[in-house]
């Protein structure tokens, strides 16, 4: 072997490497500005909470497909200003959109159900005062679960 062919070899090994780092560069890069564009994706006014449980709502697409809807709750969310006397006033007039109940709405997440399934599931995060209201009052256990099933206009 002549010292040309080593000379040529050590070149490609230099410029080998020479790829690999400008590779890892892009790399480092491209990851750099993936996690500039999620942080800007993320709204200015929103923050994590931590939910506590509460209760389940199983409910269908109109395709068959099963569909959960989880209602948690927490006291970062505020609660619903309105009394159960106020709400079915609201609800016999002419205009109950008037009322909003303040929550938490997740977006969609696949799930495994009981019988190893696949199912989507969405988490609805309300105040724990609206939640109890929820269960000491079938009026407005419905109003909240009709509110909640809102969630097929938003997906």
């Amino acid at each position: 072997m002549d010292s040309s062919s080593h000379c040529d070899q050590s070149l490609l090994s230099a410029e080998c490497e020479e790829g690999i780092d400008e590779e890892e560069n892009l790399y480092q890069q491209l990851l750099l500005q993936a996690a500039q564009e999620m942080q800007s994706q993320v709204t200015p006014n929103s923050k994590p909470i931590k939910p506590e449980p509460g209760f389940c709502v199983k409910t269908k697409t109109s395709g068959g497909g099963k569909v959960f809807v989880n209602i948690c709750q927490s006291s970062q969310i505020p609660p619903p200003d309105i009394s159960e006397a106020e709400l079915v006033e609201l609800l016999q007039s002419e205009d109950p959109s008037g009322f909003r109940v303040p929550m938490s709405l997740g977006e969609p997440h696949a799930e495994i159900d009981n019988s190893s399934n696949g199912c989507t599931a969405y988490d609805v995060v309300i105040n724990p005062e609206c939640f109890n209201k929820a269960k000491g009052s079938e009026l407005v256990l419905e109003f909240l679960i009709c509110v909640a099933r809102g969630l097929e206009n938003k997906y």
